[in-house]
């Protein structure tokens, strides 16, 4: 599930009140640094003024990330997609049941 930062605090509480432990795993996903940001979005064909506003967007995330409260645990998006993935599925593996662990 995706959720935005704000929400984490009234979840992280919800979990100490139900004495649930370790059941919030919030990621962040850096994505990577400035050129191979810019080149991806070069890439894909964004303009020049969607290039600019992205870059500012992804250092305000990452900023407010940073200066947030909530134990992220970072995942860096430095290489294919499926290298994060795999990071991603590395983080949540123990705690998927046997059926919706994909096959490594």
């Amino acid at each position: 599930m995706i959720l935005v930062p704000s929400v984490l605090p009234n979840l992280f509480r919800f979990q100490e009140q139900q004495r649930i432990k370790d059941a919030i795993k919030p990621l962040f996903t850096r994505a990577g640094n400035d050129e191979q940001l810019r080149q991806r979005m070069k890439e894909r064909g964004d303009s020049p003024l969607e290039i600019q506003e992205r870059m500012q967007a992804c250092h305000r995330f990452e900023l407010d990330a940073a200066a947030s409260e909530i134990p992220y645990i970072y995942i860096d998006n430095t290489g294919a997609l499926e290298a994060s993935v795999d990071d991603v599925m590395e983080v949540l593996r123990p705690y998927l049941t046997p059926s919706l662990t994909p096959p490594q």
